[in-house]
């Protein structure tokens, strides 16, 4: 993760594979993550109702609410919270789907080598970090702007 960003960047981790949701956890927690987990989009939903979350990670097939309606609704109410989609069904209609529904990259599953997602997930964090940045900046130089 970016220099400085790790500790205070909490991810969401949403896959209905139990084993590689709480792989996945413990292996961003290691980078210095924090982590939440969720077992498909409504739990995922629920997490974000109740916490601030700065990066979503997650899986496109689930029970419940699969990951392309979970990414139409982030659009629809959490537009500014970047998701990367993992899928180990991949195609050029579930990866243009999920480009039209937000997502900022997909990875495809398995997972053998959990670099590219770390990247992603890396990629993400500097990009919420410049959009904090840099309205931080206009704050500075228009206090009483809304935020």
């Amino acid at each position: 993760p970016p220099e400085g960003t790790a500790m205070s960047t909490r991810l969401l981790i949403v896959d209905d594979e139990r084993a590689l949701r709480e792989l996945l956890g413990r292996h961003f927690q290691r980078l210095g993550y924090e982590t939440e987990l969720a077992p498909d989009g409504r739990e995922a939903l629920a997490v974000l109702a109740r916490t601030r979350v700065d990066v979503i990670v997650t899986d496109i097939q689930m029970p419940r609410m699969d990951g392309l309606e979970l990414l139409a609704r982030l659009r629809a109410d959490y537009a500014t919270i970047p998701t990367v989609v993992m899928t180990g069904y991949v195609s050029l209609d579930s990866a243009m789907a999920a480009w039209r529904r937000g997502a900022v990259t997909l990875v495809v599953k398995p997972l053998a080598d959990l670099r590219p997602l770390e990247r992603a997930v890396a990629s993400c964090v500097e990009h919420v970090q410049r959009w904090a940045d840099l309205l931080l900046e206009l704050r500075r130089l228009d206090p009483s702007a809304a935020a």
